[in-house]
């Protein structure tokens, strides 16, 4: 449910929540009683996934704490983004070093690329 919403979904107590009230998470060990996600989201606005928090008390969360999930969700996924950048730039870099030890690839453009005058 959660991975569906835009904003973070508290439910102080999923034994209360139809959506919820079935989960073996919830009639059977550990026994929930509050969840709250946020979802993480792509700079594309594809969602990957929650960053989730459960605990067997119910409880509540403030505006403040829910800021707090949704940020830290936030960053959440800049890390998983800024590693999968560094990942693409390594691949990359590794890939024109092999073309160039192999003799196949320059920075020089090619004579099809060049302006005629």
């Amino acid at each position: 449910h959660a991975i569906r919403e835009p904003r973070a979904v508290v439910v102080a107590d999923p034994k209360s929540d139809n959506r919820f009230a079935e989960s073996p998470l919830v009639v059977s060990e550990p026994k929930l009683r509050f969840y709250a996600a946020a979802p993480l989201t792509t700079s594309d606005g594809f969602v990957v996934g929650t960053l989730c928090a459960a605990d067997r008390v119910p409880r509540e969360l403030s505006p403040a704490q829910i800021e707090g999930l949704q940020a830290l969700a936030r960053q959440v996924m800049a890390q998983l983004e800024l590693r999968r950048r560094r990942r693409t730039d390594r691949e990359q870099s590794s890939e024109k070093l092999i073309l160039e030890a192999a003799g196949l690839s320059d920075d020089r453009p090619h004579p099809a690329s060049e302006d005629v005058q």
